[in-house]
């Protein structure tokens, strides 16, 4: 099997995830056919004949290659009477400020970007290694230094990737960076850093920053460390602590001025790019996340020393791990609300984050 049938079977096996709930997840061969329409990826032969395996439901390329996604949905509904793209994502489970069920679905339906933000001094050199490689790229007007990429190159091959010069970080997530208010000497302890993109972040916009980055997973913070490492001119400090199972003067070794807790959750906001999290989740599985999620923030409240500040990240749409989760903070934690924000990515080929930040009294 050669690159280009490789690319369409991993196409056609992504896209049978991509349709989530709106077919049943059972009937293997009406979910190839579903997802080959609406995200027109039978561009071969070998593809089509996948299509017409079903007997008399002939599908022609003609038929909706080149129409919109509202008319090819049309185009499956009458094959499938049964199809209901409103049930991609619907899990009877309450979302976070204005998303939608619909929006959501349709957000499935199309191949998220990918975003990178660009040291503001170095945006000529990336942009000069991009059109040497005949990257296509767009800026993103309404955000500075951010720059969306079409390609699959792989860009951590980049001389600019290489030097720091710019980091692999969706829209959303940058956004809820820039929502963090600092004036720059804080000290700072990311206690869930994963791979460590808003530390970075952070750091690269308030070099005067001290910040402490912890995972409970070595694995992440070898990661960290590697991707740190990039910018010899930083330092942070990296370590291994397992908060749930940290006494009250383990959790807080240092006085923090700002501790944020950009909390393992559902991910549901990023089922566009990993749809087969959707497919796999079940509703229930919520629930080890919300108990860890109050167990992790109960902890850190505790130690927050008065005048601190604490920054709530999730990467969920859902309002229990949202909006419920900040009135637990403010209510059973005693902490003062000071911001909140649904960040939205489904018009934006992006991520959709949750943010909300709170001051110790």
């Amino acid at each position: 099997m050669g690159s280009t049938d490789r690319r369409v079977m991993s196409s056609l096996v992504y896209g049978w995830y991509r349709i989530g709930r709106s077919v049943d997840i059972d009937c293997f061969e009406d979910r190839v056919i579903v997802s080959g329409i609406l995200l027109r990826e039978l561009h071969h032969d070998w593809a089509v004949e996948i299509m017409n395996e079903v007997g008399e439901k002939k599908v022609s390329l003609n038929d909706y290659a080149e129409k919109s996604i509202e008319s090819r949905i049309e185009f499956v509904k009458s094959l499938y009477s049964s199809f209901n793209p409103d049930k991609i994502v619907d899990l009877h489970l309450q979302l976070s400020g204005d998303l939608t069920n619909e929006a959501l679905g349709m957000q499935m339906l199309q191949i998220p970007k990918i975003f990178i933000r660009v040291k503001p001094d170095k945006s000529e050199d990336v942009i000069s290694e991009f059109e040497k490689h005949e990257i296509t790229f767009h800026s993103v007007p309404e955000i500075e230094n951010i720059i969306s990429v079409e390609t699959r190159f792989n860009l951590k091959e980049l001389d600019a990737f290489k030097l720091g010069y710019f980091e692999i970080q969706d829209r959303s997530s940058q956004i809820a960076g820039s929502l963090i208010q600092l004036k720059g000497d804080e000290k700072v302890w990311d206690c869930c850093c994963g791979s460590g993109g808003k530390s970075i972040q952070l750091k690269t916009k308030f070099p005067g920053l001290k910040i402490t980055a912890s995972d409970i997973r070595s694995s992440i913070i070898t990661n960290f460390k590697q991707r740190t490492s990039r910018y010899p001119q930083f330092e942070f400090q990296a370590e291994i602590k397992d908060i749930l199972a940290s006494g009250n003067a383990e959790v807080r070794e240092t006085d923090y001025d700002l501790v944020l807790v950009d909390v393992p959750c559902t991910g549901s906001g990023t089922w566009a790019r990993h749809p087969e999290n959707l497919v796999f989740f079940k509703k229930d599985d919520i629930n080890k996340y919300l108990s860890d999620q109050k167990q992790i923030l109960k902890k850190v409240a505790q130690t927050m020393k008065k005048g601190a500040n604490l920054a709530y990240i999730t990467c969920s749409v859902f309002r229990s791990e949202n909006e419920d989760i900040t009135e637990y903070i403010t209510e059973k934690l005693d902490l003062q609300c000071n911001k909140m924000e649904v960040i939205d990515g489904t018009q934006h080929f992006s991520d959709s984050m949750f943010y909300a930040s709170f001051s110790k009294p």
